[in-house]
């Protein structure tokens, strides 16, 4: 015989208090051992083990590092020399003047006066020609990452490592004022060469003490 619905609704009646007995059952073992916190908890969510573990009493704060001291450098007059300008990669050592003016660069690279000297914070900027007047930056562009630059002034060196390199138009003089902590060197020359219709830049960063490193003098100069 087929059961009639007072037989479908025992067995229905059968299934919902065995249900219901589970999840109570369920509930009291959780409460018995435990559960993690869900969503809305007030606890915090698990992180793995690090130095922040180390108790406030027992936590060293690390002394500050002293600020770095600019050098105390006298204003240097349009076309006089500054120092000496080293690029190991280029095989070029030559004399960079103040001023970048056209009367200054026909004798070599010149430093932007607008921009900080070697030993300050800040940037130094120098130009250069590739194709004329000595063309001291023509290969500027065969500079890579790392490379060094060295930079004498004042009976002192600075080495700088070279990070980046860009092209760019002739009036974006922001490569010029870059605000900075890391004292830093930009090369600036035509590009492409033969054309002033763009700029290509090589930014460099301090890798010596900010003051510089003493220049060893061996002995005086021979006539």
């Amino acid at each position: 015989m087929v059961a009639g619905p007072r037989g479908n609704t025992a067995t229905m009646g059968r299934r919902r208090w065995t249900t219901a007995v589970a999840i109570v059952a369920a509930v009291e073992i959780a409460l018995a051992v435990g559960v993690p916190q869900m969503q809305g908890s007030t606890a915090p969510p698990p992180r793995l083990a690090g130095a922040g573990d180390v108790p406030a009493a027992k936590a060293k704060a690390r002394p500050k590092p002293p600020d770095p001291k600019p050098l105390r450098l006298r204003p240097v007059a349009i076309g006089a020399p500054i120092g000496t300008l080293r690029i190991p990669r280029l095989h070029e050592s030559v004399t960079f003047r103040q001023g970048v003016g056209a009367n200054v660069l026909q004798y070599g690279p010149g430093h932007y006066p607008m921009t900080k000297l070697p030993g300050q914070l800040g940037t130094v900027a120098i130009a250069g020609h590739r194709t004329t007047h000595t063309h001291p930056f023509l290969h500027l562009n065969d500079l890579r990452l790392n490379d060094s630059i060295v930079v004498t002034a004042d009976k002192r060196r600075f080495t700088y490592r070279v990070y980046a390199m860009r092209i760019v138009r002739p009036t974006d003089v922001w490569v010029l004022m870059m605000r900075s902590r890391t004292p830093r060197l930009v090369l600036t020359a035509c590009h492409p060469p033969h054309s002033a219709a763009f700029r290509l830049v090589v930014f460099a960063r301090l890798s010596s003490p900010l003051d510089g490193t003493p220049v060893a003098v061996h002995g005086s100069a021979r006539s």
